[in-house]
Parts: C-alpha cells; structure tokens; sequence
C-alpha cells in the first residue's frame, strides 16, 4: 500500500504505480533507498517537482536503517536491474555467486509457505 505518500500530500496515481513498480510499497521500504542516489532515483520515478522531491528526501531521511532482510532485497533488486536476462539453459558458464544467488531466491523468496 502506497498510504505513506497520501501522508506527503503526493498520493498521485503515476507516483502511485512508479513506486509500486520500483518495488517501493510501503513506509518501511523508504529506509531501502538511503542506499541510493535520490536524484537518480527521483528521475528514473519521474518526479521532477523540487517541492515533491523536497518532502519525498525528507521522508526517506526520516526512515530507520534498513534492517537484513530489507537490504537483501534490495540487493537482490540491484542484481537483477543490472544484469541482462537471457535463459540460463543458453548460459555457458554460470559463475558460483550467480549460483549463489539464484539458490538464495528460491528458497528465500519461491517458497512462500517457508515463511
């Protein structure tokens, strides 16, 4: 739910889903993007209002530190943003980080009745 926006007066519709899209659905994932370049991010969002960008900043600078399992979700959401997507059956040589990874999803994430 994107409540913390309405809480900002930003509750708009296109900030609504960017943020959805960007992974970013609720208060508590704000304290992901201390990791970030806000700037950056606010572009790639399509926030260009300087009032807006002003208390979205404020807001994140609010936040606690992300706790373990937020930053690995954001470290899992920085693989995948940068990395190209082809089948793994194509891949030749899949590296033991990449193995790693892909093991961690699974059993992490894959199997919700894990949790």
């Amino acid at each position: 739910s994107t409540d913390w926006l309405e809480k900002l007066n930003l509750d708009r519709e296109d900030y609504k889903r960017s943020f959805c899209n960007y992974g970013i659905n609720t208060k508590e994932d704000l304290a992901l993007l201390h990791t970030i370049d806000l700037d950056t991010l606010m572009g790639q969002l399509g926030i260009t209002k300087p009032g807006h960008i002003r208390r979205l900043k404020k807001a994140i600078d609010a936040m606690a530190e992300p706790d373990a399992l937020q930053k690995e979700k954001e470290e899992m959401k920085r693989i995948l943003l940068k990395g190209s997507f082809q089948s793994l059956n194509e891949k030749e040589d899949v590296g033991p980080e990449e193995t790693k990874f892909w093991k961690r999803l699974c059993e992490n994430r894959l199997k919700p009745d894990q949790d």
